[in-house]
């Protein structure tokens, strides 16, 4: 299911003990063998449920999933954009040549682009993490994608050659 990560999920059954009937189900770290869980993905920005086995013929099965509002202009071309970015970084680490990557020489790490592709590229696995630990700094890292691409856009920017060039085609497209 595509979307932000659960803020609640519970299922209900006939047969499963429980007060009334329904149980919260655990993500993924916390779940049994062969139990219910959940995982969420964020380079797809996808939600994954796992039931564990439920016979449908002694009743009906119910998952009840409730996220945080969805903001589809937000979330539109976030799966792109992540691929984009990956493909700029893993394009210029072939020539170890990304921005931020070696700073031993004394580049100035208080600049706010420096790293900024490598910050960018990994965005969707840091919103795998946060979707299973912390909704707030899911959301502030969601909403401050946009900034963080124009930050790499820059970055990248004053690079030269044929990688540079393509890194910077696939994260100007990125949104696109």
């Amino acid at each position: 299911m595509s979307g932000l990560p659960p803020t609640r999920i519970a299922a209900s059954a006939p047969g499963r003990p429980s007060s009334r009937g329904a149980w919260a189900v655990p993500p993924r770290f916390a779940a049994e063998p062969g139990g219910a869980s959940w995982w969420y993905d964020g380079p797809s920005l996808t939600l994954h449920v796992k039931t564990a086995h439920v016979d449908l013929a002694k009743g009906p099965y119910t998952l009840e999933l409730k996220t945080l509002p969805v903001n589809d202009t937000a979330l539109s071309g976030l799966k792109g954009a992540f691929a984009h970015s990956n493909l700029a970084k893993d394009n210029l680490d072939q020539s170890r040549s990304v921005p931020g990557f070696a700073s031993w020489d004394g580049d100035d790490m208080s600049k706010a682009h420096v790293g900024a592709l490598s910050r960018l590229a990994s965005v969707g696995d840091a919103l795998s993490h946060l979707g299973l630990t912390d909704l707030k700094a899911f959301g502030t890292l969601l909403s401050g994608y946009k900034a963080t691409l124009a930050d790499a856009i820059v970055e990248v920017a004053p690079l030269t050659g044929g990688r540079a060039a393509y890194a910077r085609a696939l994260l100007s497209s990125a949104m696109n």
